[in-house]
C-alpha cells in the first residue's frame, strides 16, 4: 500500500516538474504568439473605424500576401535546422554553415522578386476573380462627400472620390456589381446616382394592403426559421399602418407572450390579434412619408411604383418634398 502511494506521489511530481519546465521554456513563443495575435486585432480595429469597406479591403490584400508569404517563410525557414544539423555534426564546419546560409539568401531573394511580381498584378488578380456584389449599406453615410469637412480631415472626399473613380471604370461593367441602400437618397452624392454607377432605382415602400402585411409577416417569420402559417394569422384590416421593421417586432413580442404564457396557451392567431390591437404605429409620420417621397423622385422606373404615385406630376413631387423638409 505504501508502494503505490509512494509511486503516485512520484508519478504527480514529476507531471508537475515536465510542465514547469515546459512552461520555463515555452514562454517566450508564448509571448510571441500574443503579440502577433494582438498585433492583429489592433489592425483590425484601426480598419474597423474607418468603414466596413476599407475593413474588407485590408483583409483581402492581408490574404493575398500571407498567401505568399508562408510559402516563402517555409522554405526560408528550413535554414535554421540546416545549420543546427551542421553544427551539432561538426561543430567547426564553417565551410557547411556559410553554403547554407548562401543558399537561403538566394533563395529569399528568389522568393521576394516572385512574390513582388504576383503582388505588383493584384488589381488583374482581383478583376480576374470574376463577378462580386458590393453591399453599401447606409450609403448616405458610408459613401463620402465632394467636399469633405474639415473635422474628417478630409478622409470623406477621398472616400467620394475612390467610390466615383471606381465605379465609373468601364473595366468594371459586369464585373462588379454596386447595390446602394439608403432611407435619404436625396443625401448621396448626384455623380454616384447617375446612369452608368447606379443604374436602377428600386424604391422599397412599406407593405399598403393588408394582403401585402400577411405576405410580409410570412417572410419575417420564415427568415427567423418561425412555425408561422397563414392560419396563425389575424384578419388584416387596410387601415392598419405598420412597416417591416414594425411588423417583425409585433412577431417577436407575439411569439414572447406566447411561449412565457401558462398552460392552457392561447392559440398564436389570437396573441397576435391582441399585439396588433395594442401596438402604436411609428409616430415620425412626416418624417416617413418624405423618404417616401424622396424615394419616388429617385425612382428610374415608373414599374416600381405603386399607383397613387405614378399619378403624381415632378411639381406635385417637389411641392410635398419642400413642404415635409422642415420635419425632417
Amino acid at each position: 500500500m505504501a508502494d503505490v502511494a509512494s509511486s503516485s506521489g512520484a508519478t504527480y511530481g514529476s507531471w508537475r516538474s515536465e510542465t514547469l519546465a515546459t512552461l520555463a521554456l515555452g514562454w517566450p513563443m508564448i509571448l510571441t504568439n500574443l503579440v502577433e495575435m494582438a498585433l492583429t486585432t489592433t489592425d483590425v480595429m484601426l480598419m474597423g473605424r474607418l468603414g466596413p469597406q476599407t475593413l474588407a479591403a485590408g483583409i483581402l490584400a492581408t490574404n493575398l500576401f500571407f498567401g505568399l508569404a508562408i510559402p516563402g517563410l517555409g522554405v526560408v525557414t528550413a535554414v535554421s535546422p540546416l545549420i543546427a544539423k551542421e553544427r551539432g555534426g561538426r561543430p567547426h564546419a564553417v565551410r557547411e554553415v556559410r553554403r547554407t546560409v548562401r543558399q537561403g539568401l538566394w533563395s529569399a531573394l528568389l522568393l521576394s522578386v516572385i512574390a513582388l511580381l504576383v503582388l505588383s498584378q493584384t488589381e488583374w488578380i482581383l478583376r480576374a476573380l470574376g463577378q462580386v456584389v458590393v453591399f453599401v449599406d447606409e450609403a448616405d453615410q458610408a459613401s463620402g462627400r465632394r467636399e469633405g469637412g474639415d473635422g474628417d480631415s478630409g478622409l470623406s472626399g477621398r472616400v467620394y472620390s475612390m467610390l466615383a473613380k471606381e465605379m465609373s471604370d468601364t473595366r468594371n461593367r459586369g464585373r462588379i456589381l454596386w447595390v446602394f441602400a439608403t432611407s435619404r437618397p436625396d443625401l448621396v452624392e448626384v455623380d454616384l446616382k447617375r446612369q452608368g454607377r447606379l443604374d436602377v432605382h428600386i424604391p422599397l415602400f412599406p407593405p399598403e394592403t393588408a394582403g401585402e402585411r400577411e405576405a410580409l409577416l410570412l417572410a419575417i417569420a420564415k427568415k427567423l426559421k418561425l412555425p408561422l402559417t397563414a392560419e396563425d394569422l389575424p384578419p388584416f384590416t387596410d387601415d392598419v399602418t405598420l412597416g417591416g421593421n414594425e411588423l417583425e417586432g409585433v412577431l417577436v413580442r407575439a411569439l414572447r407572450v406566447h411561449e412565457l404564457s401558462p398552460e392552457p396557451r392561447k392559440p398564436l392567431r389570437e396573441v397576435l390579434a391582441e399585439v396588433i390591437k395594442d401596438v402604436r404605429p411609428n409616430p415620425h409620420t412626416r418624417k416617413l412619408e418624405y423618404m417616401d417621397l424622396v424615394a419616388v423622385k429617385e425612382c428610374t422606373d415608373v414599374r416600381f411604383l405603386p399607383p397613387h404615385y405614378r399619378e403624381l406630376t415632378p411639381e406635385e413631387l417637389e411641392t410635398r418634398i419642400d413642404a415635409l423638409r422642415r420635419f425632417v
